[in-house]
């Protein structure tokens, strides 16, 4: 909408949280063409206070700028473009030390606030009913705890609604100090550990595994930017960690408050970060955890960061890798069993060893093909090796115990596979055909774990199969001696 001589507003805000306005140099902005007027808190008509955040809330900045970006002044004109208002402020605006994941703050909070508290008390107002020992307890001694902070700030918020005008600006800035100590105490809103959040971040986003990403830094530099007016070039992190608490401020005052705490904790002792990955493979999550590990060791995290991982897909890998470690052992363990069992169905050695002979090759077949085409050792290929100790040691054991037979019977080892090869073997290699057709059509599943299971299948048994009517045979006849005793 654009009418004749229609006036345009722009806001100046302030630079830096928790600052005294001592003088604003507007002198440039009054000379530029077009401009009408140039408003401050003292020109407001009426209570510069409205109900945004609270009853009190300034309308703009008087004397002190809590937060950054709080509206300091406003300018009118015709037409608002490059108008410029330098502003001259000072105040608490300074780098912090980041804390620690304790509720203990560390040594130099406390000596900063006990500092300030004395300067505070030299400036106590001549015939003011507080005295010194009074506002000396809202700070108490030796190291300040959180819990302890957060009732004092309570406390300094009862009385400033009790106390007339000539206390109000002692007792804010009472507040400010405790405030800024209670930022201090919390690690995440310090800029250096969520700086090296937004580093992580980045680093994923450059891997195609993560389509997405989202932690507490993209909240402070998205609300950072828009309390600059959109300003493309503060989508960044407040350089203090008074800063980051006003925009978190301004986000919870804005939305559900509790909406901040699926990023951070509210004591800001963790945080989180939600990663959206492009598959749900665990192949990909394993990749996204080693990409961490390789991150973290070329840039080590500030003090006090630890990192560990959460969320379904994480918790199948751990489950994938737990089951498949327990499946592993549990084949070996089955290994040793079915040996034993074969020394006790045969009551021989050699025919023992014989029977084992199709499952340790079908296996070692499995796991060559599987190390050739690079497949990691996974859930379907565990459970197909416990298979492959079944499959192949039934063609085995039916060969061997069928051949046993055949030679009390003809007493000569020729006779024997003449007659091995006429039915027993024929009934073997129909049964493992039929078998391994039946699994093929599992290829065309969409689903990889079910190729997997159909192709693995169909090729233990033609394998097991293989081994058991061509290698077995000619094994058995190299240590025909060992095995039966010849007669004629």
């Amino acid at each position: 909408v654009k009418v004749p001589n229609m006036l345009y507003a722009s806001t100046v805000r302030a630079p830096a949280p928790h600052i005294k306005i001592l003088s604003i140099n507007d002198a440039a902005a009054r000379k530029l063409t077009g401009v009408t007027g140039i408003y401050y808190a003292k020109d407001v008509p009426g209570d510069n206070r409205v109900p945004l955040v609270f009853q009190d809330y300034p309308f703009l900045a008087d004397k002190i700028a809590k937060f950054q970006g709080q509206a300091v002044g406003i300018v009118a004109g015709l037409l608002l473009v490059g108008y410029f208002i330098q502003t001259t402020l000072s105040g608490a605006a300074q780098d912090v030390d980041a804390g620690s994941d304790t509720n203990e703050l560390p040594a130099p909070a406390t000596k900063k606030v006990e500092a300030q508290a004395d300067r505070i008390l030299r400036e106590m107002p001549s015939g003011s009913n507080y005295n010194s020992t009074q506002i000396r307890k809202f700070f108490g001694t030796g190291n300040i705890r959180a819990e302890r902070l957060q009732r004092l700030i309570d406390a300094v918020l009862d009385e400033l609604d009790i106390v007339g005008n000539g206390e109000a600006e002692l007792w804010d800035e009472v507040l400010l100090r405790l405030e800024n100590a209670e930022a201090e105490g919390k690690f995440f809103l310090a800029p250096a550990a969520l700086e090296f959040i937004a580093g992580l971040q980045a680093d994923l986003q450059r891997s195609e595994l993560v389509g997405k990403s989202n932690a507490l830094p993209d909240i402070v530099k998205t609300v950072h930017r828009e309390l600059r007016e959109a300003d493309p070039a503060y989508f960044t992190i407040p350089p203090t960690s008074g800063g980051v608490a006003q925009t978190l401020l301004s986000y919870q005052s804005s939305h559900r408050p509790q909406d901040l705490w699926h990023f951070v904790t509210p004591d800001y002792h963790a945080a989180n970060i939600w990663l959206q990955l492009r598959s749900g493979d665990n192949q990909d999550m394993r990749s996204v955890i080693e990409r961490v590990d390789r991150y973290l060791e070329a840039h080590p995290p500030p003090e006090g960061i630890s990192v560990g991982w959460a969320g379904l897909t994480y918790l199948n890998v751990v489950w994938q890798n737990d089951m498949v470690q327990g499946m592993l052992r549990a084949l070996l363990g089955s290994f040793v069993i079915v040996f034993i069992m074969m020394l006790v169905l045969f009551r021989s050695v050699w025919f023992a060893l014989l029977a084992m002979l199709p499952l340790s090759v079908t296996i070692g077949f499995i796991y060559g093909l599987i190390g050739l085409v690079g497949k990691d050792y996974d859930m379907p290929v565990a459970v197909l090796s416990s298979l492959t100790l079944g499959l192949s040691v039934d063609f085995a054991i039916h060969f061997l115990q069928r051949a046993r037979a055949l030679h009390r019977e003809t007493g000569n080892w020729r006779s024997t596979v003449a007659q091995m090869f006429a039915e027993p073997a024929r009934a073997i290699a129909r049964n493992a055909i039929v078998i391994a057709v039946g699994f093929l059509p599992l290829l065309a599943s969409p689903l990889v774990p079910y190729n997997t299971v159909g192709f693995f299948l169909a090729a233990i048994m033609a394998v097991s199969c293989a081994v058991t009517v061509v290698l077995l045979p000619g094994i058995m006849h190299l240590v025909k001696q060992r095995l039966f005793v010849e007669v004629g």
